[in-house]
């Protein structure tokens, strides 16, 4: 194992609800570490599932990449004496280890369970219906195939054992033998036992690659948001800066702004995709007022991009009028919503980077011998920075690498900020961990408790989501990272290009899945969320923890 320091702990408290940062009496210790174990053994304890969950020890044994999938070989140890239900454990009510996910933090992508053909759930251990503490089961779960650059994965848990980073990936063979023999009954187990329960492995519903989801990014200025993926680019800029007041004029202060637009749309958008162009109003007032108003603001707009852009790009606008808002008009800050909802929005596709990178060679062949004539590398469109190891060239020629990749994380640092927030329901306790980089994101990790009285708390109480703000399927949709050097916003990881307005029900986030977070009094865990990375010179962050206040000078693994 190796020991990572980050520095000396600080802490303060933060009132949510509005309140006023006050120092916490806590005494300060002289420093706080994280644990870091590369090679293993990949161990975390916490919480299975939500309110019926139990505690456990979940140790990943291998992750192996075969033929026509991968599976992720684990075992789990009950940590409480007697026996223990597993419904909703593993994530839902499936019979299976539906709740665990695989990110490549590198390539922004999201791998779920591969889905049983025959039906009941995801493909992998066939759970029992009861566990017995101490006694080791042998689990799997099975996912796509991983590809062939992928070294090393992180795992997600349908739990409180957290983030288990920096997991290798080993190429294996399919196994002779699939288990398939019953487990002995909960009744004939004792602490120290290790079972080996059944696998089903298969057929495979759908296709493999439809279990594969595209990460997005959302990225906010004071001025613009940027929504994110590998290969597609979303800006979004307030309506009020580009349009006088419930016309469709364009202000002259708009015209900085369109100018940045047409040299974006030079230097990274592909001319053979057109790019869409979308105006939205507030919801309120008149439909066909909305709609009529929306329409000519993206008339107004093409026309100006339009004559920036030349021949080379196709430009589409369409006006929706308010049928698509961000923001709740029904709230206390109706203003502040109807602002939001009067937006544009430009998205394109990027433009492939083979094709910058063939011109880049095109330039170095004509150079003259001996000028220009060193080892470079060309800055790629996502911001990754291509490295070159130390040594003679020539036959070994620096090779490009990717952001680095967390290692596993066997043990947390102390806190470095403790924070207090309430709703009308409940009261709660935050420990913010320091925040570390893994590829091209950040983890955003915390210890949350509900600390009220469950005698005080009503019956109809909610419990469920109280941070997920106006982010429906994200259980902290109102937490944010701040760069306090350029107030720039960072906000969670989104999985799939829909965004949360426009799904009923929401989507999905990067942060524990399913029913793992079920703050219910008495509860407390170890959470996380995913958002994308600041660049490498910050080293400190501001987190804006809605109800828990802003907390300052989060420090940076």
């Amino acid at each position: 194992m190796s020991i990572v320091t980050s520095g000396i702990m600080l802490l303060t408290g933060c009132s949510g609800g509005g309140g006023k940062e006050e120092p916490d009496d806590t005494p300060a210790a002289e420093e706080q570490t994280t644990v870091t174990a590369p090679d293993g053994p990949f161990v975390r304890e916490g919480v299975l599932g939500g309110p019926a969950g139990f505690r456990a020890r979940l140790e990943v044994k291998a992750i192996e990449r075969r033929s026509d999938r991968t599976v992720v070989r684990f075992l789990t140890t009950p940590l409480e004496s007697g026996e223990q239900t597993v419904r909703g454990a593993f994530g839902g009510k499936s019979s299976t280890p539906v709740g665990f996910r695989l990110l490549d933090p590198a390539g922004h992508r999201l791998y779920y369970p591969l889905v049983n053909g025959n039906g009941g759930g995801a493909l992998g251990t066939e759970l029992p219906t009861w566990v017995v503490g101490e006694v080791e089961y042998v689990m799997e779960a099975h996912f796509p195939r991983l590809p062939e650059d992928i070294e090393a994965i992180t795992v997600i848990t349908p739990g409180s054992t957290a983030e288990m980073t920096g997991i290798p990936v080993e190429d294996a063979d399919e196994p002779e033998d699939v288990p398939s023999e019953d487990p002995p009954g909960y009744l004939d187990l004792s602490p120290g036992d290790e079972v080996e329960l059944p696998v089903v492995s298969g057929p495979v519903k759908g296709k493999p690659e439809d279990r594969v989801k595209t990460l997005y990014s959302v990225v906010q200025s004071p001025k613009e948001e940027r929504d994110h993926s590998g290969d597609r680019e979303r800006i979004t800029i307030p309506a009020g800066d580009l349009f006088i007041d419930d016309e469709a004029e364009l202000k002259r202060g708009a015209d900085p702004v369109l100018h940045g637009l047409v040299k974006e749309f030079h230097d990274r958008a592909d001319p053979e995709k057109p790019i869409e162009i979308t105006v939205h109003t507030a919801a309120g007032g008149d439909a066909g007022d909305n709609k009529k108003l929306s329409q000519s603001r993206a008339k107004a707009a093409k026309e100006f991009l339009e004559e920036g852009a030349g021949d080379d790009y196709e430009i589409k606008a369409t006006g929706v009028g308010g049928a698509e808002p961000v923001a709740d008009e029904g709230g206390l800050n109706v203003e502040e919503a109807r602002a939001r909802n009067h937006r544009l929005e430009v998205s394109f596709r990027i433009k492939e980077e083979e094709e910058e990178e063939e011109a880049d060679q095109e330039a170095d062949d004509e150079a003259p011998s001996g000028e220009d004539g060193g080892d470079s590398a060309s800055e790629e469109s996502d911001g990754d920075e291509a490295n070159a190891e130390d040594g003679d060239k020539g036959e070994d020629e620096a090779k490009p690498v990717g952001p680095a990749l967390a290692p596993f994380r066997a043990k947390d640092a102390e806190p470095v900020r403790t924070a207090t927030g309430w709703t009308r329901d409940h009261d709660y306790e935050m420990d913010v961990l320091p925040f570390y980089r893994d590829g091209d994101f950040l983890v955003a990790n915390m210890v949350i408790r509900n600390v009220s009285d469950p005698e005080d708390s009503a019956e109809d109480a909610e419990v469920s989501s109280p941070f997920s703000g106006e982010y429906e399927g994200s259980q902290f949709g109102e937490f944010s990272v701040i760069d306090p050097e350029t107030q720039t916003v960072y906000r969670e990881l989104r999985v799939g290009a829909t965004r949360a307005h426009e799904k009923k029900g929401g989507v999905d986030f990067v942060e524990p899945p399913g029913d793992a977070f079920y703050p219910e009094p008495g509860w407390e865990g170890r959470v996380f969320f995913y958002v994308p990375a600041p660049p490498e010179g910050v080293t400190t962050i501001t987190f804006d923890a809605g109800l828990f206040g802003e907390i300052k000078d989060v420090p940076i693994e």
